[in-house]
C-alpha cells in the first residue's frame, strides 16, 4: 500500500484513539484540541484528497502531489458542507459525528474504486523541483506577510470585527443547539454546514471559531498559487503572484470576516488561479474545477452566480460542438440526464432562477428610465431605498481609495495605456491573441459584470446593488489581468512589479488603519458594561435598547427588545408603548392562533366536501391554503415560546453612547440616530419607576432598571 492509503489509516486510527482517551478522561482540554485538530485534517484536506482519487479515475487524470493536494483542499470546503447539507434536505436529521461518517465512507469508497491511487508515489513535476529553493523563501515570505497582517488585524479588539458576523452568531448557536441547519433550497446553507463542522464536530466554540480561527482561513489562497508559481521566472514576479487576494483594503478586511463572502473571497481567488494554470499548462482539467468551484461558491454566496454564468456561457459556446455531438450519440443518456435534473434539480437550480430573475426584472425597469447620476458616490440611493452617499469629495476619495484602491487604479491605469498607446506593439498583439482563450475571456466578462454594478448602473441609471462591493470583487480580476501581463513578458518593464508591490503594501496598511477603528463599533465601556451585567444581574433579564444588540445578545447573553424610533432615549411614551406592547403580547398572540384554527377548519370542512375525482383544482387550492395555515400556526408556536421565554423577567432599560470614532459615525444611515441630542433622560424623572443601578464614565453607558411590573 501507498503512502496516500497509511495517511488515511493513520489520522482515522488517531482520531479514534484521541476520542477513546478522551472521554476516559472525562473530556481533558488537551486531549479535546488534539481531537478537533485530527477531525479537522480528515474533514477537510484527507476528505478532498480522497475525492481527487475519485476524479482522476473519472477523467483519466495523474495528477502531481501538489495538484492532488491543492485540488484536493478546496473541493474539501465544497464537498463536506455540500455532503452534510444534501443529508439535511433529504432527511431533515444531523448528528455531529455524520461529518465524519461521510469523510470515512468516501475513503473506504475511493479506495476500492481507484485503489492504484493509493499504491503509486506521486511525484512532483519537473519545474516545480527545480525552483523548489527559491520558492521556499517566497512560500515562507508570502506566509509570513499574510500570518502578520491577519494578527494585526484580529488581535486590535475583542469583539467580531462588523455587525454582519453578529447576525449569524446567535443564529446558528440557537439552530445547532436544536441540530437545524440551512437546507439547500435557503440562501447560502454551505455557511451553516460550515460552521456546523467547526462548532459540533470539531467541537470549537463558535464565538472561538469565528473571531479567532476563520480569519486564517484566508492563507489557502496561498495554495493554488504555489502551483501556479511553476510558470513565473522571476523571484519578484512570484511574489507578486502570491498577491493577488490583497487586491484592495476591503477586499482584504472582507475576506478576514465570519461572513460568507469571505468564503466566496477564497473560491474566487482558487477560481482566477486554475484558469490561469489551465490556460498555461493547457491542463484543461483544472478549467473545468475552476467552474466546479465557483458553481459550489454559489451556495456560501449568491454573487458566485455573476462569475458562474460568464464561465458558463463561454463554456458552452467553447464547447458547442463537441456537447452537440455527445447529445446526438448518446441521446438516450442525455434523455435520462435531463429528467433527472428535472427532477431533482429543482432545490439547487429554483434559488438560482428565483435570485436571477428577480434581480433581472428591476434591473430590466429601470434599464428605460436612464436617470443620470454623474454625483455618485456622493450622492446616491442603494436598491433598498436608504441614502447612502458619502456626503464630500472627501468622502468620495475615501470611497475609491478603501473599496478599489491603488493597487486596482495602477492595473486600470496600465490598461488604458496599453489599449490606447501601445498599438501595434507585441505587448498589445500577444493580449489580443490571449483574450481569444476562453480562460482570459471568463476573466474580462466578470471583471465587466462587477465594473457594471460598480459604476455603470449607479451613475447612469441610478441602481446601486452594493456597488462598493462589486469593486472588492472587480479587483480580483484586475489583478489577474496583471499576473498575465508578467508572466509572458517577465523581463519587459520590471519595475512595474515593485510598484504593484507597493501598492499592495498600501491595501494592507489602510486595511489595518481601517480595522482599527472597528474596536469602536462595540467600544471597551459596553464591553465592561456587558461583564458587569453577567455578574450582578439576574439571569432572567430583558433589556429594552435601540441598537445595542450585538453587546446584549452575545456579550452580555441576555435577551432584549429592540426599538426602532430613535426618539426612545428622549420620549418616555416610546417606551411606555413599548413596554405595554410588551406585556399585551401573550394575548395578540392568541387572537391570532384562533383566527387561524377558525380559517383552517373552513378550509377543512371545505376539503370534507368536494370530490376528489371532480374537484382536483379546487381540492389543490384548499391544500396549499391549508399548509400555509399550518405554517402560520408553527411560526406563533415559536414566537409565544420566545415571548414566554422573556415574558416574568426582570426589565432594564440599556443607553450606550455612539463612539465619535464608530467608523459607520458619518455615514447617513447613523445620522438619524446622531442627529437626537439627549441633554436628559426621562427615565430619570421617574425614579419610583426607573432607577439607575449602571453608570459608565462620561455616561457612556446607562443602565436602569424598570422597578415597574
Amino acid at each position: 500500500m501507498g503512502r496516500l492509503f497509511w495517511i488515511n489509516i493513520f489520522f482515522f486510527s488517531l482520531y479514534g484513539i484521541i476520542v477513546f482517551f478522551y472521554f476516559l478522561f472525562d473530556k481533558n482540554s488537551v486531549l479535546q484540541t488534539f481531537k478537533s485538530l485530527a477531525a479537522l485534517i480528515i474533514l477537510f484536506p484527507l476528505l478532498g484528497i480522497n475525492l481527487s482519487i475519485f476524479l482522476e479515475k473519472i477523467f483519466s487524470q495523474k495528477f502531481d502531489l501538489l495538484e492532488k493536494i491543492i485540488s484536493g483542499v478546496i473541493l474539501s470546503f465544497i464537498l463536506s458542507p455540500s455532503l452534510l447539507t444534501l443529508e439535511y434536505s433529504l432527511f431533515t436529521t444531523i448528528f455531529p459525528e455524520l461529518p465524519f461518517i461521510n469523510a470515512l465512507l468516501l475513503f473506504f469508497a475511493a479506495f476500492l474504486f481507484n485503489p492504484f491511487s493509493f499504491e503509486t508515489e506521486t511525484k512532483e513535476s519537473e519545474p516545480f523541483k527545480e525552483k523548489k529553493t527559491s520558492d521556499s523563501w517566497m512560500i515562507f515570505l508570502s506566509s509570513a506577510s499574510y500570518i502578520a497582517l491577519i494578527w494585526i488585524i484580529v488581535s486590535a479588539y475583542h469583539p467580531l470585527p462588523d455587525y454582519d458576523p453578529y447576525y449569524w452568531l446567535p443564529k446558528f448557536n440557537t439552530e445547532f443547539s436544536q441540530n437545524i441547519l440551512t437546507s439547500f433550497h435557503l440562501s447560502r446553507p454551505l455557511f451553516s454546514s460550515f460552521s456546523y463542522i467547526f462548532n459540533q464536530t470539531a467541537q470549537i466554540d463558535l464565538y472561538t471559531f469565528y473571531k479567532y480561527i476563520f480569519p486564517f482561513l484566508f492563507l489557502l489562497t496561498l495554495l493554488p498559487a504555489v502551483l501556479l508559481s511553476r510558470f513565473y521566472v522571476r523571484t519578484t514576479s512570484r511574489f507578486a503572484l502570491y498577491l493577488l487576494p490583497l487586491a484592495s483594503a476591503s477586499a482584504i478586511l472582507y475576506s478576514l470576516m465570519p461572513i460568507p463572502q469571505a468564503l466566496l473571497n477564497i473560491c474566487i481567488a482558487f477560481f482566477i488561479y486554475f484558469l490561469l494554470y489551465s490556460l498555461f499548462s493547457q491542463k484543461q482539467f483544472f478549467y473545468f474545477l475552476a467552474g466546479a468551484i465557483i458553481f459550489g461558491a454559489y451556495f456560501y454566496h449568491e454573487a458566485a452566480l455573476l462569475i458562474f454564468l460568464p464561465w458558463f456561457g463561454i463554456t458552452v459556446y467553447s464547447y458547442r460542438y463537441s456537447i452537440f455531438k455527445k447529445i446526438r450519440e448518446n441521446k438516450l443518456s442525455s434523455t435520462f440526464v435531463f429528467l433527472l435534473l428535472l427532477s431533482y434539480g429543482q432545490s439547487l437550480f429554483i434559488p438560482m432562477y428565483t435570485f436571477l430573475s428577480f434581480w433581472l426584472t428591476r434591473i430590466a425597469v429601470i434599464l428605460p428610465q436612464l436617470q443620470i447620476n454623474f454625483s455618485f458616490p456622493l450622492v446616491y440611493t442603494n436598491v433598498d431605498g436608504n441614502q447612502v452617499g458619502w456626503g464630500n469629495w472627501i468622502g468620495v476619495v475615501k470611497y475609491y481609495l478603501f473599496y478599489a484602491g491603488p493597487t486596482v487604479f495602477f492595473i486600470l491605469f496600465l490598461l488604458f495605456i496599453g489599449i490606447f498607446y501601445l498599438r501595434k506593439t507585441t505587448v498589445q498583439k500577444r493580449f489580443l491573441e490571449y483574450a481569444s482563450q476562453k480562460e482570459v475571456a471568463v476573466l474580462v466578462l466578470s471583471f465587466l459584470l462587477f465594473f457594471i454594478l460598480a459604476e455603470i448602473l449607479p451613475r447612469f441609471f441610478s441602481f446601486a446593488l452594493f456597488p462598493e462591493r462589486a469593486w472588492g470583487f472587480a479587483g480580483f480580476f484586475i489583478v489577474a489581468f496583471f499576473l498575465l501581463f508578467i508572466r509572458e513578458f517577465p523581463h519587459k518593464y520590471p519595475w512595474l512589479v515593485s510598484i504593484f508591490i507597493a501598492t499592495v503594501i498600501l491595501n494592507m496598511g489602510s486595511a489595518t488603519y481601517i480595522n482599527s477603528f472597528k474596536k469602536y463599533l462595540i467600544t471597551p465601556e459596553q464591553l465592561a458594561s456587558a461583564e458587569w451585567i453577567k455578574a450582578h444581574l439576574p439571569k432572567d433579564r430583558i433589556f429594552f435598547t435601540r441598537g445595542n444588540i450585538n453587546l446584549l445578545e452575545v456579550h452580555s447573553q441576555s435577551e432584549y427588545i429592540n426599538v426602532g424610533t430613535p426618539l426612545f432615549y428622549s420620549d418616555l411614551s416610546v417606551f411606555n408603548a413599548h413596554y405595554v406592547s410588551f406585556s399585551e403580547k401573550e394575548k395578540e398572540i392568541q387572537l391570532n392562533y384562533d383566527a387561524i384554527t377558525v380559517q383552517l377548519e373552513k378550509t377543512v370542512r371545505q376539503l370534507k366536501e368536494k370530490n376528489p375525482a371532480i374537484d382536483t383544482e379546487i381540492i389543490s387550492k384548499n391544500v396549499l391554503a391549508g399548509k400555509q395555515h399550518l405554517d402560520s400556526i408553527e411560526k406563533l408556536t415559536i414566537e409565544m415560546k420566545n415571548f414566554q421565554k422573556k415574558r416574568g423577567r426582570y426589565s432594564y432599560i440599556y443607553y450606550a453612547k455612539t463612539s465619535e470614532k464608530n467608523i459607520y459615525a458619518s455615514r447617513p444611515y447613523f445620522e438619524k440616530d446622531k442627529n437626537i441630542l439627549i441633554d436628559s433622560f426621562p427615565f430619570d424623572n421617574f425614579p419610583d419607576r426607573f432607577q439607575r443601578i449602571y453608570i459608565a464614565p462620561n455616561n457612556a453607558v446607562i443602565i436602569w432598571q424598570v422597578t415597574e411590573q
